[in-house]
């Protein structure tokens, strides 16, 4: 490899990089006297090397799984391994190393095709001066993005460690805003009588204040709110949810909590049973069916695991084991005889697994390994010998026979896993393929699958971009009828994607990829824009009609939206009541009261809000009375099986009277049959809509009578 003159400067990244220690190089090439000269341009530059020439494919997986290398360097024409095949070895073992390929000629096509199958750069072999710069740019950004997963895992920890602390403290400590909960730990939630930190909704901090002791906390909290921070703590009478009554200290100090700036307040009383204690955290690691560790457990020692490979002191592979056809088993055989045959799956289970790592029970026949080895031929063997011995194990229970098989999905830990859910994920997904293949096999998590996903994500976010620049989004509306007054004309909108074949793409799968994409907002602008539109239109025939429209999480938190709408109803010259914005319950516990502001301004345009899949939050009354929305449609899970199902129409019945009395109009979705609509109308539902009573149309034609 030849060095240039000219106008060669060093790198800025030069003096950083020296700090870094010796650079660690893999390079395929046939003959090692090409080597040599690419190693005496690093030295030259005052930078000491470590090279491992790879001769095999072997030699590579060993190299790799042997040492943490800093940069993997190809010669286009090596015989011993292509550069193509030493790219999708690198890809599927996902990890993160620089490849560089060195070509004969500046070829643009082969750079193109290169950075296509995934590597970072394509350099003639004779421009050395460039090879340096490119090195050096591609080693500062490796050393970059490790210590950003450092940064994040150490941040990941330390966020952990307060919050086990302060899940784990015996002291009661709750975080107040104005007044009101917005955090407790389960300390304070056991003292008070609390469940659930749902239940603290709603509830202030003078709430759990004895009457006689309120005239002095107010004193107390004024004190403090005028930046006395000395303020000595207050001896007050607490008040439980259930009216029991019990003297504690309350001391106060101001802190935040997710950025936002609050009080902290922590109550002491007299310590816990020391017995009970004891007992409770004795039983907090372990599985009560099996005895092996819980999942709670498990996810601790994965993170701990992550940290390790990240800090290169070890490394580790996780193993997702699930029971094929568990469910059925249960179903079939019930819960005890179930429950009797995991406790002995999982004694078989533990023994292919020593002390050194970990095995939990994670829920259902779901059994979760973490080992000590990423080594592929290692990990296949003991999958493949856990496979088979589950094949074998007939147990028999109460005089049933009880047999099943096993499906592992296996996804060895890299320093490109940033958490525990990363890796989950991936093994999961590979258990999941080892079962849908028709399970009792094991299965690597496949790499190269999941950048193809990725790549055909990519596509749906082009073709979303295409859709939304070229207007070829298309819309449908589905009526939507009034009970008591069938002649009210309104629509709900739903919008349509089609791809270059003319095939409807389903939201389902176009929408996740546009959230990814930052795409949501602009395809809930597109729609409401062109719904406008043809509201205008339909209303200049002679029509009444209103639309629903449904908003995305980012829209709901979007402050300009509001005044974007208004200027397109002023220019489409229809009243703001002619709309009505739907907001997902779920979107909506998910952005809090980031969503107030634009709801208070939708409603002085005089638009009405609706509330969807309404029933499926922890406390949906709750959140339900902190929104200005005028109807609610339920969820699709609270009205499925009330055909046939009496306890689920009674429930039914219970929701619907308790929003009517709240003042809301309920929609029901989903009418599938004239007994369902027969029942709603019994029930005094307002709105119904469904196919039964028309599907979506391209055009608002629906005969309202």
């Amino acid at each position: 490899m030849a060095s240039q003159s000219g106008q060669y400067r060093p790198s800025r990244y030069k003096e950083y990089l020296q700090s870094q220690g010796p650079l660690r190089l893999l390079v395929l090439e046939d003959s090692s006297q090409s080597v040599e000269p690419l190693v005496s341009l690093f030295r030259n530059e005052g930078f000491p090397t470590r090279v491992h020439r790879v001769t095999s494919a072997e030699d590579l997986d060993e190299s790799l799984a042997a040492h943490l290398w800093d940069m993997f360097i190809i010669f286009q024409n090596a015989e011993a391994l292509s550069a193509d095949e030493s790219l999708a070895h690198i890809i599927r073992l996902d990890r993160d190393i620089p490849t560089l390929i060195l070509t004969e000629n500046d070829n643009s096509e082969t750079v193109v095709q290169w950075l296509a199958a995934g590597g970072t750069d394509a350099i003639p072999v004779d421009q050395g001066e460039r090879f340096i710069l490119v090195c050096l740019r591609e080693w500062y950004n490796l050393v970059q993005r490790r210590q950003r997963r450092a940064n994040e895992l150490a941040l990941k920890d330390a966020e952990r460690r307060c919050q086990l602390l302060l899940n784990s403290s015996v002291d009661a400590i709750a975080y107040i805003h104005e007044g009101m909960h917005i955090h407790a730990n389960p300390t304070y939630l056991e003292m008070f009588g609390f469940m659930e930190p749902e239940d603290l909704a709603g509830i202030s901090l003078i709430d759990i204040i004895h009457r006689d002791d309120q005239g002095r906390f107010k004193q107390f909290f004024r004190q403090f709110q005028l930046g006395n921070e000395d303020t000595p703590p207050l001896d007050f009478k607490g008040q439980r949810e259930d009216g029991d009554e019990f003297q504690a200290t309350m001391s106060l100090s101001s802190a935040k909590w997710d950025d936002e700036q609050c009080t902290q307040i922590i109550i002491r009383k007299a310590a816990a049973d020391p017995e009970l204690e004891k007992k409770l955290e004795a039983l907090k690691n372990t599985d009560q069916i099996t005895g092996l560790f819980n999942r709670a457990y498990f996810t601790e020692k994965l993170d701990k695991a992550i940290e390790q490979v990240h800090s290169h002191q070890g490394r580790f592979s996780m193993l997702d084991i699930r029971l094929d056809r568990f469910d059925d088993l249960k179903n079939e055989l019930g819960v005890e005889i179930s429950d009797q045959f995991l406790a002995k799956a999982a004694e078989l289970i533990s023994g292919h697994f020593d002390d050194q790592g970990c095995l939990a029970r994670y829920s259902g026949g779901r059994f979760l390994a973490l080992v000590g080895t990423d080594i592929h031929t290692t990990l296949e063997d003991q999958a493949s010998r856990l496979v088979a011995d589950v094949k074998d194990f007939n147990v028999r229970i109460n005089n049933a026979s009880v047999e099943t098989t096993a499906s592992v999905g296996i996804m060895p830990i890299t320093e490109t896993a940033d958490s525990s859910q990363y890796i989950l994920g991936r093994a999961e997904k590979a258990c999941l393929s080892a079962q849908n293949n028709g399970g009792n096999r094991h299965q690597f998590h496949d790499q190269q699958q999941e950048l193809q996903e990725l790549a055909k994500e990519g596509d749906t976010v082009a073709l979303i971009q295409h859709a939304l620049e070229n207007d070829q989004f298309r819309l449908t509306y589905q009526p939507i009828i009034n009970t008591e007054d069938e002649q009210e004309q309104q629509y709900e909108v739903f919008s349509r994607l089609t791809d270059s074949d003319g095939e409807t793409v389903a939201a389902a799968d176009f929408l996740p990829a546009a959230r990814r994409a930052n795409l949501t907002t602009r395809i809930d602008r597109w729609v409401i824009l062109h719904a406008i539109k043809t509201l205008s239109e339909h209303r200049a025939k002679g029509n009444n009609s209103r639309l629903f429209i449904t908003l995305g999480l980012e829209s709901m938190q979007d402050q300009t939206l509001p005044a974007w709408i208004n200027v397109a109803v002023r220019a489409a010259k229809i009243p703001g009541d002619a709309l009505v914005f739907q907001l997902c319950e779920e979107d909506v516990a998910l952005a809090g009261e980031d969503v107030l502001p634009v709801c208070e301004a939708f409603k002085k345009l005089e638009c009405q809000l609706c509330l969807t899949h309404f029933g499926g939050a922890a406390d949906p009354m709750a959140l339900l009375s902190a929104l200005p929305v005028d109807a609610v449609k339920l969820d699709d899970a609270l009205v499925a099986g009330m055909d046939s199902d009496q306890q689920v129409l009674s429930q039914l019945q219970d929701t619907i009277r308790t929003l009517q009395q709240k003042g809301k109009q309920v929609m029901v979705p989903k009418v599938e049959s004239n007994k369902i609509l027969s029942t709603l109308w019994g029930f005094d539902v307002n709105y119904v809509q469904g196919n039964f009573l028309q599907p979506p149309t391209s055009s608002m034609s629906y005969e309202f009578q």
